[in-house]
Order: C-alpha cells, then sequence, then structure tokens
C-alpha cells in the first residue's frame, strides 16, 4: 500500500504473449539476474530469449501458455511465465524487480496465481518445475524427477552417447541436478 496499488496483468492470448515476454524480459533485468548481477537474465541471452518467445509462441496457439506481471501504476514489478500441459501448469521462471525488493512483488504475484490455480477448473496441480531453494517456504510437495536419454544408433547418436558418458563420468557419483535444500 506504501508504493501504491497493485494490478496484475495475464497474458494468454497468442498475439499477447510476445508483449507480455517483453515485460518479463524488462523485469528480469532489473533483478540480481540482469546486466549489473550475474548476467543471466534474459536480457542479456538473445538465444534463450528466442528460444521463450518461440515456445510462448507454440503453447499460446493452443490456450496452454501464459505471462503474468504485476503492475505497480506503470511499471511491472514482477512477472511470471508458465505453461500448461494436461491438468498441471508449469512455472518456467519467475523476477521481480528489485527496486521493490522490500515487499516481494515475486511472492506477492506467486501468490496470486496458485490462488487462481486452485479455483480453476480442470487444474489438479502447479509445479515449480526446476524445485528453486526459495520455494521451500511455500511448502509445496517434492516429486522426484527422473531423465533418460535415448540415443540414435547412427555415428552421430553415438558420438553424442559418448559424448555423454564422458561428462557423466567426469562429474562423479550422486546427481548433480538436485537442487540444495530439496528435501
Amino acid at each position: 500500500a506504501r508504493h501504491g496499488a497493485l494490478e496484475r496483468a495475464t497474458f494468454r492470448r497468442a498475439g499477447d504473449l510476445a508483449e507480455g515476454l517483453d515485460r518479463y524480459v524488462r523485469v528480469e533485468a532489473a533483478s540480481w539476474k540482469g546486466p549489473r548481477g550475474e548476467g543471466t537474465s534474459l536480457s542479456c541471452l538473445p538465444r534463450e530469449r528466442a528460444f521463450y518467445r518461440s515456445l510462448l509462441a507454440g503453447f499460446g496457439r493452443t490456450g496452454d501458455a501464459r505471462v503474468d506481471v504485476l503492475m505497480l501504476r506503470d511499471r511491472a514489478v514482477a512477472a511470471l511465465i508458465a505453461l500448461q500441459t494436461g491438468g498441471v501448469w508449469n512455472v518456467l521462471k519467475i523476477g521481480y524487480d528489485e527496486a521493490f525488493a522490500d515487499v516481494g512483488p515475486g511472492n506477492l504475484l506467486l501468490k496470486a496465481f496458485l490462488e487462481e490455480m486452485e479455483r480453476a477448473p480442470g487444474i489438479q496441480e502447479v509445479s515449480l518445475v526446476t524445485a528453486p531453494p526459495w520455494a521451500v517456504r511455500w511448502h509445496m510437495s517434492w516429486e522426484p524427477t527422473y531423465q533418460v536419454k535415448v540415443f540414435n544408433t547412427s555415428l552421430w547418436g553415438r558420438m553424442l552417447e559418448a559424448r555423454h558418458a564422458v561428462r557423466r563420468a567426469v562429474a562423479g557419483p550422486g546427481d548433480p541436478a538436485t537442487p540444495a535444500g530439496v528435501p
């Protein structure tokens, strides 16, 4: 309330998703991932940004994509990207503007999204996909995920399989994909 009223904009129509992604990119650039931080935001990674644009366009054709943006006056302060597969909404990315960290805009946006999904017919689950360490405070259940790689028997497929085997051997035992702090 001290900053002003917050409003949520949801981009779901195929023609609107590009604008939603642009707003997400600006929000993420204003976070610790931006150019002044780690440089891992989509604003710094044009290939990844193009991938998300393509992903949203593809899922948007069937109504299974959305970008939610939390607005304070005319400024986007948090945003998330989600895709629906069956009865599951998968939150792929979420970010917030560091200038508003004191009010937790990312948490406010995620709360609004979860409340909407709780009321949505046919939705059984919301997945945060990568199990980020900050999600522990939301007390969500964790589901084990398995990865299976199948390689073609062509020369190229065998070369990829050998490369994968070398990488696994160098990585050593254990699952390097398991995030810290996940029960």
